[in-house]
């Protein structure tokens, strides 16, 4: 693994919901009262400078490990936003909050046997380390990782493969745990590099990523060695207290008892340049704060720059928990961009389908009106999921698909600056519609 590799934990349980499915979203009752599809919203793309939202994103993701949460490169990252935002003329303020820092010195999965071959690795955030010699054993393969695959591998005293999909990383790294096996190394089927990912807490074994193709190469050794495959591994890896924060940046209305619309993104990242995950969200969103800083609407905004995301939605939960009950009645909707500069369809999500969402509806209305290519689905992997959960209506945005997500190919010279300009300009819209209709669209 290159470099130091550096990721964080929170220090307060969260409870991960770990569902992802489609859906076709459902109709919010008071849409039929008010026929959202007849709006006219107000088109902003002329005054949208995507080559602005573009040098943002290029600053954000200069290097790899560029905002990595607890650690230098998130901190000024936040340094940066939070003086944007004042200069925009907003009141800004900074929420801070604990974390735990995971690092990583050093990774390395080392074939010993039939042949001696170093395969390119990723640790895991919270992977536990190993002695300084590593871990040598037999390499069995687990499939899924699922309870039935494990026994048919008898992992126990093994290195164990396992593929990803069907349940979360900590939940099959637990399982390979309790039968036994010393260690286990995950890939993405859909990934040529190792995997950037967290475990959510620390476990009881080490666990890595390697790319499709060694994962490949790897189980087919298995099946016609007649040797077997054995492999050391090797994980150098500390935690750390440290902290980050959430940069909160308000535009209030004159309107006495206003209502308040949120209009947030993630401004950390994995151990990567990170810039469409999620330099591509943050900088949008700084893009949509300066134009409508300029306008008197009816409602307060407020555009928030939520840290560690990235390792369990911590800055989002944490912003959700601290609101009282009438901070929440007072909501009116949460709008989340995140990865908005990569792919040829622009999709809205909410969390839960089995709920209304006029937030969503309206948005969907909204890139109709313009045009836009777009998609109505599912997601709780963004900071939406806490305001959803807590009853406020929610319209998450992101571009896809995405085929670097995680890996160290998420640089600036991939994003699409036509994708920026149509998100800016969806959000923009969405906010001005909804500043100067506070009643309207209130839940």
């Amino acid at each position: 693994m290159k470099g130091i590799k550096k990721i964080i934990c929170i220090c307060c349980s969260l409870i991960v919901i770990t569902s992802l499915v489609g859906c076709n979203g459902v109709k919010d009752k008071s849409s039929s009262l008010s026929d959202i599809t007849s709006i006219k919203f107000k088109d902003f793309s002329k005054d949208i400078s995507e080559d602005r939202i573009y040098s943002t994103i290029e600053k954000l993701s200069a290097k790899d490990d560029a905002r990595i949460t607890g650690f230098d490169g998130e901190k000024d990252a936040a340094s940066y936003i939070s003086k944007e935002f004042k200069d925009m003329g907003l009141s800004v303020d900074e929420q801070e909050f604990p974390v735990t820092a995971f690092k990583c010195n050093d990774v390395e999965v080392k074939i010993d046997i039939p042949e001696s071959k170093v395969v390119e690795s990723k640790a895991l955030t919270f992977s536990k380390e190993t002695p300084k010699e590593g871990l040598t054993s037999e390499v069995v393969n687990g499939y899924m990782g699922t309870q039935t695959d494990l026994e048919k591998a008898k992992v126990k005293d093994k290195l164990v493969i396992i593929q990803r999909g069907g349940d979360t990383f900590k939940n099959k790294t637990e399982r390979a745990t309790a039968m036994g096996a010393v260690g286990v190394i995950f890939f993405d089927p859909n990934s040529e590099e190792p995997l950037s990912a967290t475990l959510v807490e620390p476990t009881k074994i080490p666990a890595v990523t390697i790319s499709k193709a060694d994962a490949e190469y790897l189980n087919s050794t298995i099946i016609t060695s007649k040797k077997g495959l054995k492999a050391t591994l090797k994980v150098d890896s500390q935690c750390i207290d440290s902290k980050s924060k959430n940069i909160i940046a308000t535009l209030k209305s004159k309107k006495k008892d206003a209502k308040t619309l949120i209009v947030g993104a993630h401004y950390d990242g994995v151990d990567t340049p990170a810039a469409n995950d999620n330099a591509s969200g943050i900088s949008t969103v700084m893009e949509s704060a300066r134009i409508l800083s300029k306008k008197n609407l009816d409602c307060n905004i407020k555009f928030i720059a939520f840290g560690a995301e990235e390792i369990g939605l911590v800055g989002s939960n944490y912003y959700v928990q601290s609101l009282n009950s009438d901070d929440l009645q007072n909501t009116i909707a949460m709008i989340n961009a995140d990865m908005v500069g990569i792919g040829d369809n622009l999709c809205v999500y909410t969390m839960d389908s089995s709920k209304d969402s006029l937030t969503a509806d309206l948005a969907v209305s909204c890139m109709n009106n313009f045009q836009y290519d777009n998609r109505r689905d599912e997601s709780n992997r963004s900071d939406h999921v806490a305001f959803e959960a807590a009853g406020i209506p929610v319209a998450y945005f992101e571009y896809g698909p995405f085929v670097d997500y995680h890996t160290d190919k998420d640089t600036a010279d991939k994003i699409n600056k036509e994708n920026l300009s149509n998100t800016c300009n969806v959000i923009t819209s969405l906010c001005n519609e909804i500043g100067n209709n506070p009643e309207r669209f209130s839940k």
